[in-house]
């Protein structure tokens, strides 16, 4: 009887399985890279939907037209740059505006020419 008793408390080596903790781990971390590569491409098709899209300029609106094409210079590096930006700051900060000259509409065209191909 005795032999039986001090079998109950005999000290059992403590053994712990960690494969299923692993599996938990690995199965959380692909899910948390599946889920961050998923956020990524998502942005990064609707930064190209959104930069593709046509831009429309209304040239017998000259002081939109002038906010939006300095809004565009601040965007883009091209060598109209510096010129456009003089020509379209008679059209800005005024209350009442004269239509666009033929000059800076030509300039405008050019300058949107390049930065739809580049």
């Amino acid at each position: 009887m005795e032999g039986n008793i001090l079998q109950l408390f005999e000290p059992y080596s403590l053994e712990y399985d960690f494969s299923v903790f692993l599996y938990i781990g690995g199965v959380g971390i692909l899910l948390f890279l599946m889920i961050f590569i998923g956020y990524k491409l998502f942005n990064k098709l609707k930064y190209f939907s959104y930069s593709r899209k046509k831009l429309i300029i209304d040239f017998n609106k000259p002081k939109e037209t002038a906010y939006t094409i300095t809004y565009m210079i601040h965007n883009y590096d091209t060598p109209y740059n510096q010129e456009l930006l003089e020509r379209l700051e008679q059209y800005k900060y005024r209350k009442d505006v004269k239509p666009l000259d033929e000059e800076t509409v030509k300039l405008i065209e050019k300058f949107l020419e390049y930065v739809n191909n580049a």
